[in-house]
């Protein structure tokens, strides 16, 4: 059965070139970062001196008015305006480039999720810290593949945050001090925790945002969400196996064909863990065949398209090697051999 469509040259095309605009895109956002707040000559008694203003609290002197420091204000100026032009244009190229996305049907993603996802990535929080281990890492893995997964495998009205509570005080001064809560009302105001489960919010239309993270103790972390004021409190789960494996970040598109950044586990270890899932006693019925249905289709195509993620015990390292060995025992009774991966 075939779990997947591969896109043609020229969605191919387009993709790349939407994902290449977006890169630049963030490259150069960072590239402002060094010329926030301005420059001020400031007259102190008899001189005037060149003063470097990050905000209302951050300031610092660059020394009195010279040759050289007139140099600097006025460079300064010059990169700045150049920087925000670049922005600008970058903007528009991809504005253009995410029309034709989605007439090419490339445009993926909820545009909700969408912009779940690159709100976390403007604050920082796509990578170390969170990761998104759900059905939607599937967009992730089909983008890093050239491919469109079967819908059948893709429904699914909420997002699975892994967060890694290891990295609380990394992140403490970049979100707000209601924590991630406060991110989702910046996206969508009708998000409210639920009384019942306070690692579950939901919006009007019914979108649910899970956030979890592994099992910890009182050695580790006792925290259990993004900061002390934050009502939104991840729920523990077995996760040492997605915390510890390795993570990739994709470039995939939403339903308007603008770029979205995303961090998910190595596909091997989603593919592995989604196996696992589907074996599990006490796993919900209704989710063990899905389970297996996605485990399988991100195999194929990592046999198909991705071989630098190819299986290997010590890819795997992170697994214990009994579950490795007995899981790819299990897939093969599960599908035909030219789709069974190999464990070296």
């Amino acid at each position: 059965m075939q779990e997947y469509y591969a896109l043609d040259n020229e969605q191919r095309r387009n993709f790349l070139n939407n994902v290449q605009l977006f890169e630049a895109y963030t490259s150069t956002l960072q590239d402002q970062q060094h010329y926030r707040g301005g420059m001020t000559w400031q007259q102190v008694a008899d001189k005037t001196y060149l003063v470097r203003t990050i905000d209302a609290r951050t300031k610092k002197s660059l020394g009195a008015r010279t040759a050289a420091t007139e140099s600097l204000y006025t460079r300064f100026y010059a990169e700045k305006a150049s920087v925000n032009e670049r922005i600008n244009t970058l903007q528009a190229q991809i504005q253009r480039q995410s029309k034709v996305c989605r007439a090419l049907n490339l445009g993926r993603i909820p545009r909700l999720t969408g912009n779940i996802l690159r709100h976390l990535a403007t604050l920082q929080l796509d990578q170390k810290t969170t990761t998104i281990i759900g059905t939607h890492a599937l967009y992730a893995y089909e983008a890093m593949a050239g491919v469109q997964f079967k819908n059948d495998i893709l429904a699914t009205n909420d997002l699975d945050v892994l967060w890694d509570a290891r990295s609380r005080l990394k992140i403490a001064s970049q979100i707000p001090p209601e924590g991630m809560i406060a991110i989702l009302k910046k996206v969508d105001q009708s998000f409210t925790i639920m009384d019942r489960a306070r690692y579950r919010a939901i919006n009007k239309a019914g979108f649910m945002v899970d956030m979890i993270r592994d099992m910890v103790d009182m050695r580790t972390n006792p925290s259990a969400s993004f900061t002390l004021d934050d009502a939104f409190v991840a729920v523990e789960a077995d996760m040492k196996w997605l915390i510890s494996s390795p993570k990739t970040r994709s470039v995939t598109l939403d339903e308007d064909g603008y770029p979205v950044p995303m961090s998910v586990p190595d596909p091997r270890a989603f593919a592995l863990h989604k196996f696992w899932l589907s074996s599990k006693m006490d796993r919900d019925p209704l989710k063990k065949p899905r389970d297996l249905a996605q485990s399988i289709a991100v195999i194929k195509i990592i046999e198909d398209y991705l071989p630098q993620y190819a299986f290997s015990e010590k890819a795997l390292r992170m697994f214990p090697k009994r579950l490795v060995m007995q899981n790819s025992a299990q897939i093969t009774k599960q599908k035909p051999s030219s789709s069974t991966p190999s464990f070296k």
